[in-house]
This record gives structure tokens, C-alpha cells and sequence, in this order.
């Protein structure tokens, strides 16, 4: 559920670095500014909808549900202000050094179960 989330995040919004723009008015905020309201542009299809960037933190602190404050993640992903995204490189990788994980441009990936997911068919795919 939280992936699809997050690319229905990032068809609304282009990330570049700390910087968010709706695709839909070019209004922009900035990663400090996470808890102030969005201010689209009046008529804005987007307009009412919540900063980007809390959007996002929500997201990223669902998959952790489960994890434990003391888990290690799995793997990392670094998402791209292109849309893309970099990874995942398992946490063993030697290419995930101690830069990468302390930058905090590298989300950390936890292994746990998906409540929505358990019990159903792996041949029913993703909701």
C-alpha cells in the first residue's frame, strides 16, 4: 500500500533535492517548511491537499511499522528529484557504506509483514 502512495506522491509532486513543486500550479515548498500549510494556486486541482513533505514523512514512518527501534534496515533506496529512484541496495552491500546511511539522502527498508497481504494468494498480487 505504502509504494503505491508514495508514486501517487510523486505524479502529484516533482522532488528535487529539498524541494517539492506541484506538477499542477508550480507552487513549491521546501523540506523545512514541512508542518506550514500548501498553498496551491487558486483552481489548482490539488489545492487543500496537505504539504508534501508531512505526506511523505507519514509514508516512509508506515513502513516501519513493525520494525522495532532497534531493528536493521534490510536494504536502502534513494529517491531522485527526477522521479526515479536509486537502489535498493541491500544493507550488506559494500557499495551502502556508513556515508550513505548517515547522509539522510538514503531511506532505510525494513523487513516486515504486510497486515493488508497475509493470509491472500501470492498470484493475487498487490492491492
Amino acid at each position: 500500500m505504502e509504494n503505491k502512495m508514495i508514486r501517487e506522491l510523486y505524479a502529484r509532486w516533482r522532488f528535487n533535492a529539498d524541494l517539492m513543486t506541484c506538477n499542477e500550479c508550480g507552487y513549491s515548498v521546501i523540506a523545512t517548511r514541512m508542518h506550514e500549510t500548501a498553498h496551491h494556486a487558486a483552481g489548482c486541482k490539488h489545492e487543500g491537499e496537505r504539504n508534501p513533505w508531512l505526506q511523505l514523512a507519514e509514508i516512509l514512518e508506515a513502513l516501519k511499522v513493525g520494525a522495532g527501534e532497534t531493528a536493521k534496515p534490510a536494504a536502502w533506496i534513494r529517491f531522485c528529484s527526477d522521479g526515479g529512484y536509486e537502489g535498493p541496495l541491500a544493507d550488506c552491500d559494500k557499495r551502502m557504506d556508513d556515508a550513505r546511511r548517515k547522509s539522510g539522502a538514503w531511506t532505510p527498508l525494513f523487513a516486515t509483514h504486510n497486515a493488508e497481504l497475509r493470509g491472500r494468494p501470492l498470484a493475487d498480487g498487490p492491492a
